[in-house]
């Protein structure tokens, strides 16, 4: 692994690399408001060499709502990266694009997660035996709210209808019981 302060220059420097996908959270971003040492510095480097770079990220919130705030913690859109594309941007996408018409039950209620569904044909419910598909947008820090969650899921729905989860369960994010 290449990290940005000990690196990813020398590597743009030695091949001759025109894009650069760089995911963002505990890549260039640490959490807690903060970028990893260096970080800012080797994308505004990278921008000004003319190379593209774009933000890739697997929040389930669109593009505009993730970039907003990281801009308010200093990464400047033009001057750090080009193009930012989250895995809500996608999943959003895939919705309209096959017009798809689906009663969705969203785990943990979030206007700002549940934009995702805006403007397509799917619809909140809140009763979850009613809905087609079920959302979480929040990681589920502890086995046993995943577990619950799981559970109320396979209740509800058949092996046909579909689970949209946008975040994991991963032992570095887990909460002691």
């Amino acid at each position: 692994m290449i990290m940005f302060n000990n690196g990813l220059l020398s590597v743009t420097e030695d091949y001759d690399y025109d894009t650069f996908f760089i995911d963002a959270y505990g890549v260039f971003y640490a959490g807690n408001g903060s970028f990893y040492p260096g970080a800012l510095g080797v994308m505004e480097t990278l921008v000004k060499r003319g190379k593209t770079v774009a933000v890739v990220s697997n929040t389930s919130q669109l593009s505009e709502n993730a970039m907003e705030s990281y801009e308010k913690k200093g990464l400047e859109q033009g001057k750090h990266y080009d193009i930012f594309v989250s895995a809500g941007d996608v999943a959003r996408s895939h919705l309209i694009e096959n017009n798809l018409n689906y009663n969705f039950y969203m785990f943990f209620d979030s206007a700002e997660k549940g934009l995702l569904f805006d403007n397509t044909e799917c619809r909140a419910v809140y009763d979850i035996s009613r809905a087609d598909m079920a959302f979480v947008p929040y990681p589920l820090f502890t086995k046993e709210i995943w577990t619950s969650t799981i559970a109320k899921c396979a209740a509800a729905f058949s092996w046909a209808r579909t689970a949209i989860v946008s975040a994991s369960c991963r032992p570095s994010h887990s909460k002691q019981t």
